[in-house]
């Protein structure tokens, strides 16, 4: 029954956007930016941004390895699910690989959430505005892949989950490194001193 009501809403939502082709060439340009070829450069700068102003390596580095490590388990869910993508003459944009999730929406959010983290606790003062860019961003990039008719609205949902679940399962992971470092150096006669 949950199945039949995802697919009855994807079809609306894709129905709307193949009968409303609104602002198609400003999504074929957005859209663009969310691939891994974009954003992993865009992430690196990002980072040597942030290593210069702050000095902190484990926030330089959040936001590359939180869009690799994204877009790896993303390819592996596309593989895994292998749900087909809508009607291909409908599209407007090319696609590959299978629907579920998107990667665009994926690599893009798991990107813009890892600078709201880095953000959040380097420049306190500007979090909330970082938080609203991360959440405007990742719909904007959502839209795209919505207008261009190349994704269901559950692939959507799908990147942004993922995106959002793998920055913070990178975060934890980094925070308990860094943690355990951190109390290793206050500790007189620890392995290392």
């Amino acid at each position: 029954m949950l199945v039949s009501i995802i697919d009855a809403v994807d079809r609306r939502v894709w129905e709307f956007f193949a009968e409303n082709p609104v602002l198609t060439g400003v999504a074929e340009l957005v859209t663009q930016v969310g691939v891994a070829p974009v954003l992993l450069p865009l992430a690196a700068a990002v980072g040597v941004a942030v290593w210069r102003s702050t000095g902190s390596s484990y926030h330089s580095v959040l936001p590359f390895v939180s869009v690799y490590v994204t877009s790896a388990v993303v390819s592996s869910m596309k593989e895994w699910t292998d749900v087909p993508r809508p009607p291909r003459e409908m599209w407007l944009a090319t696609a590959g690989s299978a629907s579920f999730p998107s990667g665009h929406v994926g690599s893009t959010t798991a990107f813009l959430v890892a600078v709201y983290i880095v953000v959040s606790r380097e420049f306190p003062d500007r979090a909330k505005a970082a938080m609203w860019a991360a959440i405007a961003g990742s719909a904007v990039m959502g839209w795209t892949r919505l207008a261009l008719n190349v994704h269901w609205l559950s692939d959507v949902i799908g990147g942004f989950v993922a995106g959002v679940a793998v920055t913070f399962a990178v975060t934890r992971i980094f925070d308990g490194v860094r943690s355990r470092r951190e109390s290793r150096l206050r500790t007189p006669g620890a392995p290392g001193d």
